[in-house]
């Protein structure tokens, strides 16, 4: 495995880390494709596309969170978010059937809690779990809260009916241990749904069109496609009931990425953009002039049009054995 220099940036990156395939283990892989220095690579064994090398830290990538830019995101507007977690949810459902009594759920990587306020209202516990001490102001709307990483927190065992995952695999240095410590808490039966990856396998991808706005290293690290996600769920205990794709990556002609550590919050647009958005109300935005009728339409669209496994987003279900 051969890698050219690195750039200034990533000598910027003073700790990286070569690493093996997560999915098989090998350490035998080539250069897939190139972006501002970082190598994302395939692995000749099973194919799994990663970032290697990488920070050994994700906090070396991502700035330092702010009390005004996560009540940013809590003002996003929220009606297309609501509609779309009520069709996550109402899959959920349909995985597990009917069940009597008590539901629990765990949104892993719950961000503002958006998701569980959706759950919640459908009549689930309602549980979250963020690195972000923020995410502890969740509680005050009825939501357990357990802030750090899986493994440092304390969940019993077969404690959760489903766990609900959005755009978190891509970002995690140790997906199929994740995997594993969830299998754990999940009870026999019960359900994970993985949704909002960005694919490796989309259209965009496969034209050569993509500008990877959406999926970008280093702040991600994982390049999954609906069947490497598959292979890596089934590969640490999961039945994999679905694997599709979903969506259409709308970012590769509506916007540019921007090269290096800088993100699609501190660019100069995007305060511009942020200045525009905290002068008007939570919840209000370009939808809340289209006709509900209209957007669940839309959205429901978004989420079950798979373009031939060439979507841009992939869905993922899977079951704990019995």
């Amino acid at each position: 495995m051969t890698h050219k220099s690195m750039t200034s940036l990533q000598a910027n990156q003073t700790e990286l880390e070569f690493i093996k395939c997560d999915l098989c283990g090998s350490d035998e892989t080539q250069s897939v494709k190139e972006i501002d220095g970082w190598h994302i690579v395939g692995c000749d064994r099973c194919g799994f596309c990663f970032l290697n090398p990488r920070p050994i830290q994700v906090e070396q990538v991502y700035e330092e969170v702010d009390e005004s830019r996560w009540q940013r995101r809590e003002a996003q507007d929220s009606r297309p978010r609501e509609l779309f977690f009520a069709g996550q949810l109402k899959a959920i459902e349909q995985a597990l059937g009917l069940i009597e009594g008590h539901r629990r759920i765990l949104d892993f990587g719950c961000g503002t809690g958006q998701f569980l306020d959706a759950a919640q209202a459908r009549g689930w516990e309602t549980h979250g779990l963020e690195p972000d001490p923020l995410a502890e102001t969740i509680e005050a709307r009825g939501h357990k809260a357990y802030i750090g990483q899986l493994q440092d927190v304390e969940i019993e065992k077969n404690y959760f009916d489903a766990v609900f995952c959005s755009a978190v695999f891509e970002h995690l240095h140790n997906p199929a241990a994740q995997l594993r410590s969830l299998l754990k808490i999940i009870k026999p039966g019960g359900v994970l749904l993985i949704t909002s990856v960005p694919s490796f396998g989309s259209a965009t991808i496969k034209m050569n069109i993509a500008n990877f706005y959406a999926n970008s290293p280093p702040g991600d690290v994982n390049f999954f496609t609906p069947k490497s996600m598959a292979k890596m769920v089934e590969a640490n205990g999961f039945e994999v009931l679905r694997a599709t794709s979903y969506g259409f990556d709308y970012n590769s002609f509506l916007k540019r990425r921007r090269p290096g550590l800088e993100t699609k919050e501190n660019t100069p647009e995007a305060a511009k953009a942020t200045a525009t958005q905290e002068a008007k109300p939570a919840g209000r935005g370009i939808s809340a002039k289209v006709p509900t009728a209209v957007l669940r339409l839309g959205v429901g669209l978004y989420q079950h049009i798979g373009f031939f496994g060439l979507g841009s987003k992939i869905f993922l279900m899977a079951r704990k054995p019995s």
